[in-house]
């Protein structure tokens, strides 16, 4: 087993394993290390995993934009098939309520920038298309035990509807996916191992430390930890001056199946951490 390598990636997650992949299609070696056991089964595993383009920065919105082509052509994009099977991109499209603090306007801007199409719908068009949903605004929030909880709404929501978005089927499966290919190209893949600290010299990050104590030396530390990538950081002693620092935050993601009467799959966005995903059985 090597523990010299061009670049060591923390993380095997469906991020990870995709930038392992394109790190050994140029011909670097590559070790990929992860305390869970498997390729994607960390937070991979449990992402509402949505191909959207609505964010509120121009990188962003362009590189969610020009990556959903690869998701469209799976397999092309591995360059390789997996024997496990892979994981499909399910279109449905997504709609986005217009209500306070929803950013809508700035997506707009962005996407008038980029050129993604999108409507405009009133309240009436939502209704039609999207019969169960209620189009009442009952901004802002009441706790339950208000009396204006019960209230009906006095106004109406109006959205955008982008046609493009959609949700991989198996999140996991596609990190697995990307592994595969990565291994077809040399990388290798060590899971139950966590990394404890990250070794430094001449300034930079020089490798890795293991819990049990094994020692991976690499030029390149490429920090995809997801949830933990924020401790990652704090190892490596480069939290000063960043500006963004992840933390885990449990979400509730709901999935039902849609009546007959709803025409066609629909992703909504809705201003609470929840994500739901109308699919026609």
């Amino acid at each position: 087993m090597n523990d010299r390598a061009d670049a060591i990636v923390i993380g095997a997650g469906v991020i990870g394993a995709a930038v392992a992949l394109e790190l050994a299609r140029s011909g670097r070696s590559v070790v990929v290390v992860d305390k869970g056991p498997a390729a994607g089964a960390g937070s991979t595993s449990s992402s509402s995993s949505i191909i959207r383009f609505s964010y509120s920065t121009l990188d962003s919105v362009l590189t969610a934009w020009e990556s959903a082509a690869h998701w469209h052509d799976w397999t092309r994009h591995l360059g390789v098939v997996d024997p496990d099977g892979v994981a499909r991109f399910i279109r449905t499209g997504m709609l986005i309520l217009n209500t306070p603090g929803n950013n809508v306007d700035r997506v707009r801007e962005l996407w008038d920038d980029v050129g993604i199409a999108y409507e405009l719908l009133a309240a009436d068009e939502i209704r039609r298309r999207l019969p169960l949903l209620d189009v009442g605004a009952y901004f802002p929030p009441k706790t339950i035990d208000d009396p204006a909880f019960m209230l009906d709404a006095t106004a109406e929501l109006t959205a955008l509807f982008e046609a493009e978005s959609g949700f991989i089927d198996d999140p996991m499966l596609a990190a697995r996916n990307l592994a595969h290919a990565a291994k077809h190209h040399g990388a290798d893949f060590r899971f139950h191992r966590e990394v404890t600290a990250i070794d430094r010299a001449g300034g930079r990050a020089s490798g890795v430390t293991l819990a049990g104590g094994e020692a991976l030396s690499a030029p390149v530390v490429v920090n995809v930890g997801g949830p933990h990538s924020t401790a990652i950081n704090a190892m490596a002693g480069v939290l000063d001056g960043m500006r963004i620092r992840p933390r885990p935050l449990r979400q509730e993601v709901f999935t039902a199946v849609a009546p007959v009467c709803v025409l066609a799959p629909v992703s909504v966005s809705v201003p609470v951490p929840t994500f739901v995903s109308f699919a026609l059985p």
